[in-house]
């Protein structure tokens, strides 16, 4: 600020001075312009013919008297021509700085000539307005914070299902939780009657390896029981195939006998008569007798038998055939009874543990 106020004074100044040089010489020689540029400094080379020293003293400018400065002068007495070299400075310029022509005056201390020179700043680098330049920020603030507040009440509203989704989720959890703590105790209570059923049914492993080596063993006992039943039956179907035999040569032997003992006397010789002699004193002729005695021998030294019936003996044996079959019978039903028992106890007890097993890896 005080810069500012320093630079008005010397405006006011160098402007009252010109205006009173100008009274006093109202004719301003143009020396040249010199175009300005942001990177290095330019130099106006000028020639003032007069036959003695020109003497140049800055009066005033459109900006500071430091943009221009004279580099160097010297005076040629032979020529008549005073040579100054002008060197322009880059400066920094305000907001409001116009980039056009900006005039240096200078004066001749000796004969108060006033000379001019021009330095031409379209080149040069204008700050852009703060009022412009805050107007754009403002807009450019009042867009974002449009932006923003969109982005805000999305953000909100993503928040407000975020919270939703988490207070469900954390619902989930605790339930998630309790559910965790009840099949990790029911997991604890399974794994023990695991174990327990892995021994039972190692237990009743062994129990069915038993029972199907007894059952092989009563299986085979079973078919020795079945051979010997069907010999038992063999020998027994033979015999009653025979019976009918057994009689036919018992009655043939009997007979035999009998004729063998009515005759005996007349093999013998012991016969006293003949039979004519018997059937001149009886009546009776010899064959009629001879079947009188015959069957009087044979009713009472021979025992009739029924065809039907067999003997004693025969049907003790028989009796005794069927009682071995019988008991034969019983012992393989009560065997397979128990066998058919122990099997469906074990497969009742290995079903009961594969359920459980199957449960448990549920």
């Amino acid at each position: 600020m005080r810069k500012i106020y320093v630079l008005v004074a010397i405006a006011i100044i160098g402007i009252l001075s010109w205006c009173t040089t100008v009274n006093a010489n109202n004719n301003i020689i143009d020396l040249g312009t010199i175009q300005y540029s942001n990177t290095h400094e330019k130099v106006l080379t000028v020639t003032i013919e007069h036959n003695q020293s020109v003497d140049l003293a800055y009066i005033s400018s459109d900006v500071d008297r430091s943009a221009l400065y004279i580099d160097n002068y010297w005076f040629s007495p032979l020529d008549n021509e005073t040579t100054y070299i002008f060197a322009t400075k880059q400066i920094s310029v305000s907001w409001w700085f116009k980039n056009d022509t900006k005039s240096f005056i200078y004066q001749d201390n000796n004969t108060k000539q006033l000379y001019r020179i021009n330095v031409d700043y379209v080149d040069i680098e204008i700050p852009s307005d703060p009022v412009i330049e805050w107007m754009n920020k403002y807009n450019e603030s009042v867009s974002s914070f449009d932006e923003l507040q969109d982005v805000f009440k999305i953000t909100l509203n993503d928040l407000n299902k975020t919270r939703e989704n988490l207070e469900a989720r954390w619902l989930i959890y605790n339930q998630s939780k309790d559910e965790f703590d009840n099949k990790t105790l029911l997991a604890a209570t399974l794994q023990q009657e695991l174990e327990e059923l892995d021994i039972e049914y190692n237990a009743t492993k062994k129990l069915w390896i038993s029972a199907t080596a007894n059952a092989s063993t009563y299986k085979s006992y079973y078919w020795n029981l079945w051979d010997e039943h069907e010999t038992l039956e063999k020998k027994y179907n033979d015999l009653s195939g025979i019976y009918p035999v057994y009689i036919f040569f018992a009655i043939l032997g009997t007979s035999m006998i009998a004729i063998v003992f009515f005759k005996r006397k007349k093999i013998l010789g012991l016969e006293k008569k003949s039979d004519i002699e018997i059937e001149r004193d009886t009546g009776y002729s010899p064959k009629a007798r001879r079947i009188d005695r015959f069957l009087a021998g044979f009713t009472n030294n021979v025992k009739p038998k029924d065809k039907g019936n067999p003997s004693p003996e025969h049907k003790q044996g028989i009796e005794d055939i069927h009682k071995k079959i019988d008991e034969i019978k019983k012992s393989h039903d009560t065997l397979q009874k128990s066998t058919v028992k122990d099997i469906q106890g074990i497969r009742k007890r290995v079903d009961f543990i594969e359920t459980k097993l199957k449960i448990t890896g549920a």
